[in-house]
């Protein structure tokens, strides 16, 4: 749990965490990140190939190097 951040603080019985430096990206583009995830949901005829190069995108951005 404290690889996502620092300084846990339980009140009103929720969890509350200062994110990581590493997490703050993540953390704030999420909900784009979430949309672009969302469309490699499998359908009832998939194309791999195409998912895998839509995944190919989305882990480089994740995993910058």
């Amino acid at each position: 749990l404290l690889a996502l951040g620092k300084t846990p603080i339980i009140e009103d019985e929720k969890l509350f965490i200062e994110p990581n430096d590493w997490f703050v990206p993540i953390k704030n583009s999420y909900s784009a990140l979430k949309k672009e995830y969302a469309r490699l949901e499998l359908s009832k005829k998939p194309d791999i190939t195409a998912q895998t190069e839509a995944l190919s995108s989305i882990r480089t951005r994740w995993l910058p190097r």
